[in-house]
């Protein structure tokens, strides 16, 4: 497992830092020293545990739902000071908008490790009724925010995001890609500091019969 590094992790929702991500966090935090970006926390839980793991917080303004050139070039232009700050040697990222305009600014400020977590796609992608416009420049900055690192590493809960991905023609079959819904890579660090350091491992499976890996 790395040591002793910067490690970025930026999120969409304040609620989902403790509750979906806190485990992670918290292992993250044990060897390394953790930057974390989100909106506004207004949970006092939320911020007793993150000072508990002495995780140092960048409070930005996002709108998780919305894609606004303005707005979304703030946030971009934020990103990219906070990482040319911390100078951290990862950057990973869940949900939408810090995989997109994270994996962008990671790459601009020369961030070593960029790691991104599909915990589900959205509704730009699930439904065909969304603007087509909006969901094809949707679609194209995904694509490029996960091509521009070529040693990004792509977690997925969900096969069938993955595969939705490779018919969109938005990651190809040479990307870095681990199924974490049967590994435990959601909330267990050792698995994703595992496949950041192997990077050659594609398409990991568990047999759930078995147990064993299937690459």
């Amino acid at each position: 497992m790395y040591s002793g590094q910067k490690i970025i992790v930026s999120c969409s929702y304040a609620d989902s830092i403790i509750n979906l991500r806190g485990k992670l966090i918290e292992g993250f935090a044990k060897n390394n020293e953790v930057i974390l970006i989100t909106p506004r926390i207004h949970d006092k839980t939320t911020w007793q545990k993150l000072q508990e793991w002495k995780v140092k917080v960048f409070e930005i303004e996002l709108y998780p739902n919305k894609f606004n050139i303005l707005s979304d070039l703030r946030y971009l232009t934020t990103l990219c000071k906070i990482i040319r700050k911390t100078r951290p040697g990862m950057y990973f990222a869940y949900t939408i908008k810090p995989i997109c305009y994270g994996n962008l600014a990671a790459a601009l400020c020369k961030v070593k490790r960029v790691s991104s977590l599909f915990t589900g796609l959205g509704l730009m992608f699930q439904n065909a009724e969304s603007a087509s416009l909006l969901r094809q420049l949707v679609h194209r900055l995904l694509k490029l925010s996960l091509n521009i690192n070529k040693s990004t590493t792509i977690f997925f809960q969900n096969d069938d995001d993955r595969r939705e991905l490779l018919k969109m023609q938005i990651i190809g079959v040479g990307f870095t890609c681990v199924l974490t819904s049967l590994l435990g890579c959601a909330t267990n660090p050792k698995f994703i500091f595992f496949f950041i350091k192997n990077p050659r491992t594609i398409n990991v499976r568990i047999n759930v019969s078995s147990g064993k890996k299937n690459i």
